[in-house]
C-alpha cells in the first residue's frame, strides 16, 4: 500500500462524507494522463472535484516514469480503491489493446505533424538561402511573401533510408526543391515506418511510399485521403 497516497485521500476528503474513494487514470503514448476520483456514500457515486486529483497524479506519474521501459512493471493503467476504515486496494497494469490503439491514433494523423514540419522547414531552408520574395509593408517592416501556393511531398523507404522529392506550385509554375531533411524528421518518419508495417501490420497495409499534396496551411482531417497517399513499390525492396 502506498501510504502517500492513502493519506493524500484521506486530506482530499477530510470534508466528504464517504465510505469508498476510487483513484483511477491512464497513460496515452505521449505519457499524458487522465486522473479522475470518484467517491461514494451509501451506495451513491459522485465525481469529485478540485485540484487535489494532481497531487495524486504527481505521484503515480513519478512511479510511471521510472518503470515505463521497466516490461516486467511497466503500467499505463491505475485502479486505487481507498476504504474509508483506511484499507487499501492498488493495481497498476500494461493494457496492450490501449497501447496498440493510442499507436494506431498516432499514426492515423502523422500526416499532419509531416506536412506542418515540411511547411515549416521550407519557409526557414528558403529564408536562410534567400529564395523567398520580401517586400515592405504601410509600416515600412520588411515582410515575406509566399514562394509557393501548394506543394507534393514524396517519401520512399529504401534499404532503411529515407528519400525525399519536393516540388512547390507557385502561379501554376513547379519547381523541385533540393532541401535536406534534419535527422529529426528522417528519424521520427522511419519510426512511423516501422510501426504501421510491423506492430500495426494487421491494421496498415504495406507500404514503402507515402505522398502528401500539401495546400500550405492544415490539411483538413475530413477529407485528408484527398492529400495523402500510402503505397507500396516493388522497386524500392
Amino acid at each position: 500500500m502506498n501510504i502517500e497516497i492513502n493519506k493524500k485521500l484521506f486530506e482530499i476528503l477530510e470534508n466528504v462524507e464517504w465510505d469508498k474513494a476510487i483513484f483511477t487514470t491512464q497513460y496515452s503514448k505521449s505519457g499524458s494522463s487522465n486522473p479522475k476520483i470518484m467517491f461514494s456514500y451509501q451506495n451513491e457515486l459522485n465525481p469529485l472535484g478540485g485540484f487535489g486529483v494532481f497531487d495524486i497524479s504527481e505521484i503515480i506519474d513519478e512511479k510511471y516514469n521510472k518503470l515505463i521501459n521497466d516490461q516486467v512493471n511497466r503500467f499505463n493503467k491505475v485502479e486505487i480503491e481507498v476504504f474509508s476504515n483506511g484499507k487499501q486496494n492498488e493495481k497498476f497494469w500494461w493494457d496492450e489493446e490501449k497501447e496498440k490503439l493510442d499507436k494506431l491514433n498516432t499514426a492515423n494523423v502523422f500526416y499532419q505533424w509531416i506536412n506542418d514540419k515540411m511547411i515549416m522547414s521550407i519557409f526557414e531552408y528558403e529564408q536562410k538561402n534567400d529564395m523567398i520574395p520580401t517586400y515592405i509593408d504601410d509600416d515600412g517592416e520588411l515582410q515575406y511573401d509566399n514562394s509557393w501556393d501548394n506543394g507534393v511531398f514524396v517519401f520512399k523507404i529504401k534499404g532503411g533510408k529515407l528519400n525525399t522529392y519536393i516540388k512547390l506550385t507557385k502561379d501554376l509554375k513547379e519547381r523541385v526543391l533540393l532541401m535536406p531533411i534534419s535527422n529529426e524528421f528522417e528519424k521520427a518518419f522511419l519510426e512511423h515506418f516501422r510501426i504501421t508495417n510491423e506492430e500495426l501490420k494487421d491494421d496498415w497495409e504495406k507500404w514503402n511510399v507515402l505522398e502528401v499534396k500539401s495546400p500550405h496551411n492544415s490539411i483538413p482531417y475530413d477529407t485528408f485521403d484527398e492529400y495523402i497517399s500510402y503505397t507500396y513499390d516493388d522497386l524500392l525492396t
